[in-house]
């Protein structure tokens, strides 16, 4: 048996209620690990994953402008460098 150090239950020290590590088991039971690891990527992943997606959008335009402006047919282009 063993305690979680989160939620103090007491569990059988198995891989079903405990993640494993080098030297043995972890000391957070597999569903207070959960919300640890939920949280902290909520609390971590938030500004990032706004930033991101404001410079993704802004820049779509500017993409589809680059693209339309150098597009180049590929019947019209003969000239082959890997070859």
């Amino acid at each position: 048996m063993k305690s979680c150090s989160n939620c103090f239950k007491i569990l059988p020290a198995t891989t079903e209620f405990f993640y494993r590590k080098l030297s043995g088991l972890q000391s957070r039971c597999k569903a207070c690990n959960a919300e640890v690891v939920r949280g902290y990527l909520r609390r971590k992943r938030h500004p990032w994953g706004q930033t991101e997606r404001r410079k993704r959008k802004a820049s779509v335009p500017a993409v589809y402008e680059f693209t339309a402006a150098n597009k180049v047919n590929v019947d019209q282009d003969t000239t082959d460098s890997r070859h």
